[in-house]
C-alpha cells in the first residue's frame, strides 16, 4: 500500500511543471544572475510596446531566482508559477499548472512572439515544463537545476522535447 501511495506522490510530482533531470550547461547559452540583480533580457530596444515591454520587465525581475517544486515567491518558484506570475503582473490570470496553462489557452502558433508560451515534455506526461518566449529564439524559464535563466530554444534537450507554442494575448 505504501508503494502505491509513493508511487502516486512522486507521479503527481514529476508531471505538475518539470523534470527532475539535471542537463550538462556545456553548449548551452543560457543567462543567470544572483538574485535581486538585474539584466537585460537580449532584445532590442523599441521592437516591443505596451503589454510586451511590461511582461519582458517583469521577467526579468525574476532573473537568478532559484527553482523550488511548488515555489510561487522570489524566494524559489517553479515553471508554472513564474510565467504564472509574470502575467499576473500585467493583469493576466492563468492556472497553476503547465499541463493547466497548456489545456486553457486555445490559441497554438508555428510563428512566436514575445509573451507566447512554451510548453515541453520531460516526463510520461504530455506537458511538464513552461516558459516564456522573449525573441530572437530565446525563451525564459524556471529550470530546476539554474533557476529562472534565458536559454536558446534550439538548445538540447528543449529543441527536442518542445511540444508546442501558444498565444496568450491576441
Amino acid at each position: 500500500m505504501n508503494y502505491i501511495i509513493i508511487s502516486v506522490f512522486l507521479t503527481v510530482l514529476l508531471a505538475s511543471c518539470s523534470t527532475s533531470v539535471r542537463f550538462s550547461s556545456e553548449n548551452t547559452e543560457t543567462t543567470q544572475i544572483k538574485k535581486g540583480r538585474s539584466q537585460p533580457i537580449s532584445i532590442e530596444k523599441g521592437t516591443v510596446h505596451g503589454v510586451y515591454e511590461k511582461l519582458l520587465t517583469e521577467a526579468e525581475r525574476w532573473i537568478g531566482v532559484p527553482y523550488k517544486w511548488g515555489g510561487q515567491s522570489m524566494d524559489g518558484v517553479d515553471c508554472s508559477a513564474f510565467v504564472g506570475n509574470v502575467y499576473k503582473a500585467v493583469g493576466i490570470s492563468l492556472p497553476r499548472t503547465s499541463t493547466q496553462q497548456y489545456e486553457s489557452i486555445s490559441k497554438k502558433v508555428d510563428n512566436p512572439k514575445v509573451g507566447d508560451l512554451v510548453f515541453f515534455t520531460f516526463t510520461s506526461s504530455p506537458i511538464s515544463h513552461v516558459g516564456m518566449y522573449v525573441g530572437n529564439n530565446k525563451f525564459i524559464h524556471a529550470s530546476t537545476s539554474r533557476g529562472v535563466i534565458v536559454q536558446n530554444l534550439e538548445d538540447k534537450p528543449y529543441s527536442q522535447k518542445l511540444v508546442g507554442i501558444k498565444r496568450v494575448i491576441d
